[in-house]
């Protein structure tokens, strides 16, 4: 029972410094697996892992490679516009 009680309060602090951009729970990728910059435009598409980059130690998927060219045009402005974005392509 020590060891359940344990396991949740470690894992409600997790939640509770969940980034804006969902990368799940006890995961680094960002956007939940989701294609980021299509969550950047507002939408949701599978991520596709033959596509991808590493920023600030979170991994984003993209869709293909013509969109994670577009991605790595602005990949910091992609990002800040997902994390808007997130609550709103869940709904």
């Amino acid at each position: 029972m020590i060891l359940i009680t344990f396991a949740l309060f470690l894992t409600t602090g997790a939640w509770a410094s969940q980034p804006s951009v969902y990368t799940g729970l006890l995961s680094d990728t960002g956007a939940g697996g989701y294609c980021a910059w299509a969550v950047a435009q507002g939408y949701l598409a599978k991520g596709d892992p033959q596509h991808w980059a590493i920023r600030d130690g979170r991994l984003y998927l993209n869709y293909n490679q013509s969109v994670q060219n577009r991605w790595l045009e602005d990949t910091r402005g992609f990002i800040r516009q997902a994390d808007a974005n997130w609550p709103k392509v869940l709904e």
